[in-house]
Protein backbone atom coordinates (compact mmCIF):
# COMPACT_ATOMS: atom_id res chain seq x y z
CA UNK A 1 0.00 0.00 0.00
CA UNK A 2 1.41 3.35 -1.06
CA UNK A 3 1.64 6.20 1.43
CA UNK A 4 -0.38 9.30 0.69
CA UNK A 5 1.77 12.10 -0.73
CA UNK A 6 3.25 14.68 1.61
CA UNK A 7 2.08 18.20 0.89
CA UNK A 8 4.70 20.73 1.94
CA UNK A 9 3.85 24.15 3.28
CA UNK A 10 5.54 27.21 1.84
CA UNK A 11 7.50 27.49 5.10
CA UNK A 12 8.76 23.90 4.80
CA UNK A 13 9.83 24.44 1.19
CA UNK A 14 11.61 27.70 2.10
CA UNK A 15 13.29 25.92 5.04
CA UNK A 16 14.45 23.10 2.72
CA UNK A 17 15.80 25.59 0.16
CA UNK A 18 17.76 27.32 2.91
CA UNK A 19 19.02 24.29 4.84
CA UNK A 20 19.42 21.38 2.41
CA UNK A 21 22.38 22.88 0.50
CA UNK A 22 24.26 23.29 3.78
CA UNK A 23 23.20 20.34 5.92
CA UNK A 24 21.95 17.65 3.51
CA UNK A 25 19.02 15.27 3.44
CA UNK A 26 19.64 13.37 6.69
CA UNK A 27 19.62 16.56 8.75
CA UNK A 28 16.53 17.89 6.94
CA UNK A 29 14.66 14.61 7.42
CA UNK A 30 15.42 14.66 11.15
CA UNK A 31 14.35 18.28 11.59
CA UNK A 32 11.14 17.95 9.55
CA UNK A 33 10.33 14.55 11.05
CA UNK A 34 10.14 12.91 7.62
CA UNK A 35 11.86 9.96 6.00
CA UNK A 36 15.05 10.49 4.04
CA UNK A 37 13.23 9.11 1.00
CA UNK A 38 10.51 11.79 1.31
CA UNK A 39 13.10 14.55 1.62
CA UNK A 40 15.20 13.30 -1.30
CA UNK A 41 12.11 13.03 -3.48
CA UNK A 42 11.15 16.63 -2.70
CA UNK A 43 14.73 17.85 -3.20
CA UNK A 44 14.78 16.19 -6.61
CA UNK A 45 11.49 17.85 -7.59
CA UNK A 46 12.80 21.22 -6.38
CA UNK A 47 16.09 20.61 -8.23
CA UNK A 48 18.10 21.58 -5.15
CA UNK A 49 21.84 20.94 -5.02
CA UNK A 50 24.16 20.65 -2.04
CA UNK A 51 26.82 23.29 -1.63
CA UNK A 52 30.32 22.08 -2.17
CA UNK A 53 31.97 23.02 1.08
CA UNK A 54 35.36 22.45 2.58
CA UNK A 55 34.93 19.83 5.29
CA UNK A 56 38.61 19.32 5.99
CA UNK A 57 38.34 20.92 9.47
CA UNK A 58 35.36 18.69 10.24
CA UNK A 59 37.24 15.58 9.09
CA UNK A 60 40.31 16.52 11.14
CA UNK A 61 38.12 17.03 14.21
CA UNK A 62 36.51 13.61 13.72
CA UNK A 63 39.90 11.93 13.21
CA UNK A 64 41.23 13.44 16.44
CA UNK A 65 38.16 13.12 18.66
CA UNK A 66 36.06 10.18 17.50
CA UNK A 67 38.43 7.46 18.79
CA UNK A 68 38.41 9.08 22.24
CA UNK A 69 34.95 10.59 22.65
CA UNK A 70 32.72 8.84 20.09
CA UNK A 71 30.10 9.89 17.56
CA UNK A 72 27.67 11.67 19.90
CA UNK A 73 30.38 14.04 21.15
CA UNK A 74 31.59 14.78 17.61
CA UNK A 75 28.05 15.36 16.34
CA UNK A 76 27.29 17.79 19.16
CA UNK A 77 30.54 19.73 18.76
CA UNK A 78 30.25 19.93 14.96
CA UNK A 79 26.48 20.56 15.02
CA UNK A 80 25.85 17.72 12.56
CA UNK A 81 23.82 14.53 12.82
CA UNK A 82 25.18 11.40 14.48
CA UNK A 83 24.46 9.54 11.23
CA UNK A 84 26.66 11.98 9.33
CA UNK A 85 29.50 11.47 11.82
CA UNK A 86 29.12 7.69 11.52
CA UNK A 87 29.12 7.95 7.74
CA UNK A 88 32.35 9.95 7.79
CA UNK A 89 33.90 7.54 10.31
CA UNK A 90 33.06 4.66 8.01
CA UNK A 91 34.51 6.41 4.96
CA UNK A 92 37.65 7.33 6.90
CA UNK A 93 37.91 3.73 8.17
CA UNK A 94 38.56 4.92 11.70
CA UNK A 95 39.00 2.39 14.47
CA UNK A 96 36.41 1.99 17.17
CA UNK A 97 36.65 4.10 20.27
CA UNK A 98 39.67 3.65 22.50
CA UNK A 99 38.66 2.15 25.83
CA UNK A 100 40.37 4.14 28.54
CA UNK A 101 41.52 2.58 31.78
CA UNK A 102 39.91 4.18 34.76
CA UNK A 103 42.42 3.01 37.35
Amino acid sequence: MKNSPKYYTKEEIDWLKKNYPIYGSIYCAEKLNLSIRQIRSKIERLKLKKNVIDISNEINFIKENYPIYGSIYCAEKLNISIDLVRSRVSRLKLNNMIIRNCT
